[in-house]
């Protein structure tokens, strides 16, 4: 079942910079699930068709000790609501749920 279809390029972190900052407990050593934990974004994705704008939220949330095992440290906790413009209920919602994280690969020097 398709809801619509939206997209939002580049869309801004909610820090203060616009970047997502990440605290590292060794910085010569990094460590996946220190990027477990997403950054919120909050925002308005425009149509791609002609459908309504969407407001969209998204949050890192929790993951009980069970989920993390299952997937092998591979997964962030998210919250999240999509809304369209002018509405009240979401037309997706969830709270904590299991969001696979792909790998990151550094930038090419």
């Amino acid at each position: 079942m398709t809801l619509g279809s939206w997209t939002k390029s580049q869309p801004t972190v909610s820090s203060g910079d616009g970047y997502w900052w990440v605290a590292h407990q060794d910085f010569d050593n990094l460590l996946e699930e220190e990027f477990s934990a997403p950054p919120m974004l909050i925002g308005t994705a425009p149509p791609d068709g002609t459908d309504d704008d969407l407001d969209y939220y998204l949050e890192a949330g929790t993951l009980t000790r069970t989920e993390e095992a299952m997937f092998n440290g591979k997964v962030a906790g998210l919250t999240h609501e999509f809304i369209r413009d002018g509405e009240v209920d979401p037309v997706v919602d969830g709270e904590d749920e299991p969001a696979e994280i792909d790998p990151v690969e550094p930038s090419p020097a």
